[in-house]
């Protein structure tokens, strides 16, 4: 056992029995140096200590989906794991609304390449800890609510996620699906060479890709899937000016239509919920959804 270098059982629980976990944190048979890939595993946040993770120290992927019943969590520190490749889900909105955004929790390894988040929600400092990973190639955003503070803005249920003050060096592939967001900002500098941009469906509809995109020359593909028609048309808008600048076609926009649009409106429903609950408001149902306006 102490050889095996990848596990991957399709979502199998994990859960401490006994003085399993004891055990497990003092024992030296437990450690596997040799361990390379991990996942993908249900597991609660509260049986996670530094000596679980020391258990795998040479670890490159690790795919892990947190279940969490109560609000006030904390994510494990991974900062010292020489992780390549990382995957956090949460079983649902709630626990990801107020587990993620404190510097103490957003640690990320700095080696990282490929970063997948799903049902979190990120505040602009846990955004930056994410622009600070000089490494990151490939970031996908699943079921994202950027909670509002600084340049996060919010009035009324428009949010504006704004990325202009921060730079990722390195991503090449940005993938965003299910963003609760109605405007999105970025500087010329903000993904300086990205190549793919892709868009599946904003719960709550962004109206455009910041036109800071016409200025990315590595920029080859934008596919939106179950997108409003306004974000199509900045993308086609961009496409026609990179082309004017370059003189040829160097960006191609896929456009793929999907007939239900609030597939997700629940995720969207349960996070404006806590929003509501916070602020005394009435609360928001997924039949709303539809008559928000950016």
């Amino acid at each position: 056992m102490k050889k095996v270098r990848h596990v991957d059982i399709q979502d199998f629980s994990f859960k401490w029995e006994d003085n399993d976990r004891a055990h497990f944190e003092e024992s030296s048979s437990t450690l596997l140096p040799d361990l390379k890939t991990f996942g993908k595993c249900r597991i609660y946040l509260a049986d996670k200590t530094p000596e679980f993770w020391w258990r795998f120290p040479n670890i490159e992927q690790l795919k892990l989906h947190f279940i969490e019943p109560g609000y006030e969590v904390d994510m494990p520190n991974l900062e010292e794991l020489p992780l390549q490749s990382l995957e956090l889900c949460f079983s649902r909105p709630i626990s990801g609304y107020k587990s993620i955004g404190q510097a103490s929790c957003v640690v990320f390894p700095s080696n990282l390449k490929d970063l997948s988040l799903d049902r979190l929600c990120l505040t602009e400092e846990a955004f930056s800890q994410l622009a600070s990973l000089r490494n990151l190639e490939s970031l996908k955003l699943r079921n994202i609510y950027f909670k509002p503070e600084g340049r996060f803005r919010q009035a009324g249920y428009s949010i504006c996620w704004d990325a202009s003050d921060f730079e990722f060096l390195a991503l090449k592939y940005l993938l965003l699906q299910n963003i609760l967001v109605t405007e999105w900002r970025s500087s010329q500098s903000s993904f300086p060479v990205l190549e793919k941009l892709i868009i599946n469906k904003c719960t709550i509809q962004c109206d455009q890709i910041p036109s800071s995109f016409v200025d990315i020359p590595t920029l080859k593909l934008i596919k939106l899937i179950g997108c409003n028609y306004s974000l199509e048309k900045s993308a086609f808008n961009i496409k026609n000016e990179l082309e004017e600048i370059a003189g040829c076609d160097s960006l191609q926009v896929h456009i793929q239509y999907q007939p239900d649009r609030y597939a997700d409106a629940d995720f969207a429903a349960e996070c404006f919920s806590v929003w509501d609950q916070e602020n005394n408001r009435s609360p928001l149902t997924p039949f709303d959804l539809s008559n928000i306006s950016p």
